[in-house]
């Protein structure tokens, strides 16, 4: 690997303010290098760097020594499909013919068509004169798909020649659902059939933008700490000097939108405005929503949706109200106040979605709460335009109100961002069965409060009161059910999550509905009957016939308040215990949780007896790994009893049982699992068997072992079953 070069060849930022991406751009280098690469679309928020990512991995690729000639096309947003693919062949040869010269000011200065290939290397002269004919050609009217075809084949073409190419191809959802361009896409579906398809697509996240078979990749946003280091570089460069605070908050009020913090640091250079406090960065801000970066994104916005300003006016006003009170625009409203067709307000409410200024469902469209500069876009321009407002009075008032909801915005940030999660949480529970402790705060507060955490999971395992979590297939913010909780609570601390109960063969789909709330000490009553209510009226608004509350408090709840709350059948858990249960749920198999373990697996033939070699081939791995001679029988008998268990009730298609030894110092875990019948689809049994061994085996594990948990996968059973032991102390000879 050659020396990374610091000039820019694309990139519009310097390496050293290009922050938070390290992991995208090595991936990106694999994805180059990969013999394997089969194409990807990258999918991402709208300007949070994907643009600049692709060109600074260009940058850098392009003075590598060896690797294939990185290439970037944008799409444009309009241009007719013939043209747009001639254009993509063109910058395909000046940067692939800048590349192998090694030459950046090729790309700076393109040449014309016919000095490509007087500049290119001899034996590359052939490829380039080849490519320069089907640049200049005219194709007929029914040779314009093949010509596309043609144009967007040329990596291949280029491969075959000796030069490899890797293409990133940005702005790709301006070619998505649009029938004009729907050559442009069989041409990619074409390409992707084949055995190499080496493109790279970049496009917005809610474009619905797809190739057939082609992997889709969600670009994370960047954390806080990474989005305060990129503002932190930004100011240093501009020479703007910005406090920890003030930082905090551009991160938070733009959402992490990339064009909006370096637009508004520019401005703030150039007004020499120091950002050091909350009035500093709300003069710069306001100075954005009204002339700058912020107006400049969404004006250009609205301007390209609604090209006819007494349109545009009208839907400035449509979408004002609905962010104001928090309303949808029935799609036939919004058709019908602007005056569009049933195919432009589809299309214009769409692109408005792909921009995520507004959500578009169901045939409602809603300005996004989230989207803050949107919001206070369309509060300044309502009331500069709609209602005729002097311009200075609305913006004295919005730089008040900013000031004076800093503070909370920020305050609400803190509480974010010290939530438990409970979406997550539930996401994760895979219906595991968990100690019935961990949503009891009252017992578990007599068991096992004031117990140091190192000994707790301890205790907790050998706990028999067990509760079977359900197996949750989708998991939301509670606002997205019912938009009431959204106005008492941060979206992050109450979620609503739906699935099955796994040993529950056919029943009904079961909500949990959670809250994290907020109490310096242990709630009282009237809180914890408060919450009930909210979480009861959301589960009766969204027509769940079988729900649980759960609340979660930072140190629980009192007497009275568990005494109501055990009445109306809630759960109760203090943060102790839900970080409990994270470590719980997290623990997995306890493979990926138990340093220097060894890992095992066998597949066994479901026969005779089997299960007999099985036993054999744990009591060896036993023995080599010193566990105490005492367990040894133990796990093995709880071995066969689970490969019976497999063998009798399966109906296993391809007759084996795959087990998985995992051995640490302090335990072993032993996995069993079989395709076959789950134990959701077992019928049950009209009278129990004479010999009334049904259960038996199951219960004798869980006697035999610590920890058991038996759970439905997507094509069978798997059983997990962990004994902990005291690793051997070492002999005197060793010492």
């Amino acid at each position: 690997m050659t020396e990374e070069r610091s000039t820019r060849i694309l990139a519009s930022r310097r390496p050293s303010g290009f922050v938070g991406r390290d992991a995208a751009l090595a991936e990106l280098a694999d994805n180059a290098r990969g013999k394997g690469f089969r194409g990807k679309v990258l999918l991402h928020k709208p300007r949070s760097g994907a643009t600049e990512l692709l060109q600074q991995f260009f940058d850098r690729q392009f003075y590598f020594a060896a690797g294939p000639a990185p290439v970037f096309f944008a799409f444009p947003r309009s241009g007719e499909p013939i043209e747009i693919a001639r254009a993509f062949l063109s910058e395909f040869l000046i940067q692939t013919l800048a590349f192998t010269r090694r030459d950046a000011g090729i790309i700076a200065l393109p040449p014309f068509a016919n000095e490509i290939s007087a500049i290119a290397n001899a034996g590359d002269a052939a490829f380039f004169d080849a490519s320069v004919r089907l640049l200049s050609a005219v194709p007929l009217d029914h040779e314009r798909e093949t010509f596309i075809r043609r144009c967007f084949s040329i990596p291949l073409a280029a491969t075959a020649a000796g030069i490899a190419s890797f293409v990133m191809i940005d702005n790709a959802e301006r070619v998505s659902g649009d029938a004009r361009f729907a050559g442009i896409m069989r041409a990619f579906e074409t390409l992707a059939r084949g055995e190499r398809f080496p493109f790279l697509f970049a496009a917005r996240r809610r474009s619905g933008f797809a190739i057939a078979d082609v992997q889709r990749e969600l670009l994370p946003e960047l954390g806080r700490d990474d989005l305060k280091e990129l503002i932190a570089a930004a100011s240093a460069a501009d020479s703007v000097s910005i406090g920890e605070a003030a930082a905090d908050l551009l991160a938070i009020h733009t959402g992490g939108d990339l064009t909006a913090i370096h637009g508004i640091i520019d401005s703030a250079q150039r007004d020499r405005l120091s950002l050091e406090d909350f009035n500093g960065l709300g003069s710069a801000y306001v100075d954005s929503v009204f002339g700058g970066v912020v107006r400049e994104i969404f004006g250009e916005m609205l301007e390209r949706v609604f090209p006819v300003t007494i349109t545009e006016r009208e839907a400035i006003r449509l979408l004002h109200d609905s962010a104001r009170e928090g309303s949808f625009i029935p799609l036939d409203v919004f058709r019908s106040r602007l005056d569009l067709t049933d195919d432009v307000a589809v299309a214009a409410a769409e692109t408005l979605n792909t921009e995520e200024a507004v959500r578009f469902t169901s045939g409602r469209i809603e300005a996004a709460k989230e989207n803050k500069m949107f919001r206070d876009f369309l509060v300044s321009r309502y009331r500069l335009e709609g209602r005729g407002e002097p311009r200075a009075l609305v913006y004295a008032e919005t730089l008040a109100e900013f000031l004076a909801s800093a503070p909370m915005e920020m305050a609400s940030e803190y509480r974010r961002t010290a939530a438990v999660g409970v979406r997550g949480l539930m996401a994760e529970f895979g219906g595991r069965e968990v100690p019935a402790a961990l949503f009891d705060y009252g017992r578990f507060k007599e068991n096992y409060k004031g117990i140091p955490s190192d000994e707790l999971a301890g205790l907790l395992r050998e706990d028999e009161r067990l509760i079977s979590l359900p197996k949750i297939v989708f998991s939301a913010q509670a606002e997205a059910f019912y938009k009431a909780i959204g106005t008492i609570s941060e979206s992050e601390r109450a979620a609503v999550a739906v699935g099955f109960q796994a040993a529950e063969r056919g029943s009904e789909p079961i909500a949990w509905i959670a809250a994290e709330i907020d109490s310096k000490l242990e709630a009282e009553r009237a809180k914890a009957e408060f919450w009930c209510d909210r979480l009861e009226a959301a589960a009766i608004n969204c027509g769940f016939e079988r729900y649980r509350l759960w609340l979660i408090a930072p140190e629980g709840f009192d007497d009275e308040a568990l005494a109501a709350m055990n009445e109306r059948g809630c759960y109760s858990s203090s943060r102790l215990q839900a970080e409990l249960l994270r470590s719980v749920l997290e623990g997995g198999d306890g493979e990926a949780a138990v340093p220097q373990a060894d890992s095992y697996e066998i597949v066994i033939p479901i026969d005779e007896d089997s299960e007999i070699v099985a036993a054999h081939t744990l009591e060896d791995i036993a023995r080599r790994h010193d566990i105490p001679a005492a367990h040894i029988n133990q796990i093995k008998t709880a071995l066969i009893e689970a490969c019976i268990n497999a063998a009798e009730h399966s109906l296993s298609p391809d007759r084996r049982i795959h087990q998985k030894f995992v051995v640490a110092p302090d335990r072993i875990t032993i996995t069993v699992s079989n395709r076959g019948l789950r134990l959701a689809d077992r019928a049950v049994p009209s009278a129990e068997p004479a010999n009334g061994r049904r259960g038996w085996g199951l219960k004798l594990i869980r006697v035999l072992m610590d920890e058991v948990r038996l759970e439905d996968v997507d094509d069978g059973t798997r059983l997990t079953m962990t004994k902990y032991f005291q690793p051997p102390e070492p002999s005197a000879a060793a010492a």
